[in-house]
Parts: structure tokens; sequence; C-alpha cells
């Protein structure tokens, strides 16, 4: 053997092992990902914080989690007050028919090539979607750097990352 193949093969032999490290390591980044923007049911037991220095934070946050599940089971915006009911003195028009829900953004990945966005409605959350794809009869239709636009027949609504 000459010098020549013997680097020729140790060229090979690194390629293969560095291409199969950078498989394995791209299949732990997707599992990742995946585990991390999965929807987690919220716990109602607060987290058992050790130190007495950190009881105040945690139960405020417990307090905060309690306060945005009891709302999304109400319908509506925990950041916003209930509206005062006015004195009615007519009799009261029928119920307009209940809209869907404007899902919320759960994760957006921005490229010039195949930019994805994760939808969340409710508890429901979506796989990834493209531009036209749609998830509980909201369909994606642009995705930009910071947000992403969506409709529902006639609505349209832009969300945005927080």
């Amino acid at each position: 053997m000459n010098l020549r193949d013997d680097a020729r093969s140790f060229a090979l032999a690194l390629g293969v092992v560095l291409l199969g490290g950078t498989a394995w390591l791209a299949t732990r980044s997707v599992g990742t990902i995946d585990r991390v923007l999965s929807v987690r049911e919220v716990t109602t037991a607060p987290a058992k914080v050790e130190s007495g220095r950190f009881d105040a934070v945690a139960t405020r946050m417990h307090e905060r989690r309690q306060r945005v599940v009891a709302a999304e089971v109400a319908g509506r915006d925990p950041f916003v007050l209930p509206a005062v009911p006015a004195k009615a003195t007519a009799p009261a028009a029928a119920p307009a028919p209940k809209a869907d829900p404007v899902p919320r953004l759960q994760a957006l990945v921005y490229d010039n090539v195949r930019p994805q966005v994760r939808l969340l409605v409710g508890t429901a959350g979506s796989d990834w979607l493209v531009v036209g794809q749609g998830f509980k009869g909201w369909t994606v239709l642009d995705i930009r750097p910071g947000s992403v636009r969506i409709g529902n027949g006639t609505r349209q609504y832009e969300l945005g990352m927080n």
C-alpha cells in the first residue's frame, strides 16, 4: 500500500464517523425539541421548594398557574378583568353563536427554506405546520420571522411571539 491509499482510507473513515455522529446528534435534538414543545398538563399541586427564601416565589407561580387554568376553563383572557354586566332594560337578544377560539402560537421556526409553526387551540396542540396547512379549522396563511398570519373563513389574525 502506498501513502495515498492510506490517506484516502483515513479520510473515508473519518467522514463516516463524522456523518454518524451528526446524525445521532440530530435525532437527539429533534427528540428534545418535541419533548419540550409537547403540551403538558398543568399540575395543581405547588412545586416542592427546599429553600425558605424561594417559598414566596413558588407560591405566586402556583397561584398564577391556577388562575390561568381557571381562565382557560371559563374561556376568557386571564389578564383582562371580566366585564361588569350592564343592567338590562330590554329583553336580552339571542346569544350569538360561539366562535372558534383563536389559537395561540406555541412555537415558530423560521428559515428561508421551510418555516414552520405549532399552534395551540385550547389544550390541543398541532404538529409542525407550513403555509397552507390547517389545524382545528384554522389555516396558516403566512409565516414571518416573528409572527404568523392565520385565517378561519373570513376572520384573519396575526399571532406574534411574546
